[in-house]
C-alpha cells in the first residue's frame, strides 16, 4: 500500500556520511532530515520524521504548510476551487460555527433539501449572510445558504458539482466588480 508521505520519503536526498551512516533530507520540507544505518532505514526514520512533522504543524498552527500530493493541510484549504471576492474560503475552526448554525436553522425544516445531510461549510461570502457548504456525500453537491439566525427557513440554492459553483463564485465576483465600476 502506498501513502502520500512515500513520494516525498522516496524523492529524498540520501548520501552516505563519513562515519559510514546515511543522511537524509526531504526537498519539500527542508525542518526534516534523518539518519540511519542503511539506506532503507534512513528512509524510515524520514518517513517518521515527516509524519511528527505534520502533526506538530497541525498542533502549532505552522503558517504555510507543503500540499501532500493532493492533500492540502492549511488552514486556508481551497477545497479545489478558485475564490475570488466576495468569497472566501473557511478556516476549519470556522467551519464549525457555520454547521451548528445551518443545523439549529434546519430542526424545524425536514422539507430543506439539506435537512439530514452530511454537510461541511467551506466559505463565507462576506457581503451578506451567504455561507456555502459542500456535501459529503460523492461526488459532492454544492449548497449557498442564506442563514436567517433563527428567523424562517434558510434561503438555498443548490448546484451539482464543482463546475456549477466555481462558474456561480465566478458571477458573484464579476457583480461585484460591476457595483465597484458603477459607484
Amino acid at each position: 500500500m502506498r501513502y502520500p508521505l512515500d513520494d516525498y520519503v522516496n524523492a529524498a536526498f540520501v548520501e552516505r556520511q563519513a562515519d559510514e551512516t546515511w543522511a537524509g533530507a526531504l526537498l519539500s520540507f527542508p525542518e526534516v532530515a534523518a539518519r540511519g544505518a542503511t539506506p532503507e532505514a534512513c528512509r524510515e526514520a524520514l518517513r517518521a520524521a515527516l509524519v511528527a512533522w505534520v502533526i506538530d504543524a497541525l498542533r502549532y498552527g505552522f503558517e504555510e504548510l507543503p500540499a501532500l500530493g493532493a492533500i492540502d493541510l492549511n488552514r486556508h484549504p481551497r477545497y479545489g476551487l478558485e475564490w475570488a471576492e466576495p468569497w472566501e474560503p473557511l478556516e476549519m475552526r470556522q467551519s464549525r460555527f457555520y454547521e451548528d448554525q445551518l443545523t439549529r436553522e434546519l430542526t424545524h425544516a425536514p422539507t430543506h433539501p439539506l435537512y439530514g445531510v452530511s454537510v461541511r461549510a467551506i466559505g463565507d461570502r462576506g457581503d451578506c449572510a451567504d455561507t456555502l457548504y459542500q456535501t459529503l456525500e460523492r461526488p459532492p453537491r454544492y449548497a449557498v445558504v442564506h442563514l436567517t439566525a433563527g428567523h424562517g427557513r434558510p434561503d438555498t440554492r443548490m448546484y451539482e458539482g464543482k463546475e456549477a459553483i466555481q462558474d456561480q463564485l465566478r458571477a458573484d465576483a464579476e457583480e461585484v466588480a460591476r457595483w465597484e465600476r458603477e459607484a
